[in-house]
């Protein structure tokens, strides 16, 4: 493979990165919206017995207790996806510095080989699998297309 061939192999592969990161990008919105919903239900989780001693009997202390149980179920999940969606963010953010460390290299200055970037010195940057996977599927692609 010829010094050229390579450079568009990169720049395929850079191509595919951003891709990726493109479809990972979640709205922050979305993480906003399930922490603040986690904090309301735990203001109403403290109100319920508030209103269960107000309002004393057997019924209505079963339905606090049943919807305090909802409500601590409901922000334990709600926690668990905003904390997901956050590592899911971070890695988003990790894809997008290899491909921008990966773009400042190929235009740093400089002359002959000590400017090239190859596949090989891309994947080095790597910090997941997805990306691993990328860059095999879009080398195998080029293969097959030359």
């Amino acid at each position: 493979m010829n010094p050229g061939d390579d450079d568009r192999l990169v720049l395929a592969i850079l191509a595919a990165q951003v891709a990726a990161v493109r479809e990972r990008i979640e709205n922050s919105e979305t993480i906003d919206l399930m922490w603040r919903t986690t904090d309301v239900l735990a203001r109403l989780a403290g109100l319920v017995p508030e209103l269960a001693r107000r309002n004393p009997g057997a019924d209505m202390e079963r339905q606090c207790t049943a919807a305090i149980g909802n409500m601590t179920d409901i922000s334990k999940s709600l926690d668990d996806m905003a904390f997901v969606q956050a590592q899911r963010q971070d890695f988003t953010r990790q894809m997008a510095d290899c491909v921008a460390t990966a773009l400042a290299r190929l235009a740093a200055p400089g002359s002959g080989e000590t400017s090239r970037f190859s596949a090989d010195d891309l994947s080095k940057l790597y910090v997941c699998a997805e990306q691993r996977e990328i860059h095999e599927t879009t080398i195998r692609a080029a293969r097959q297309a030359s």
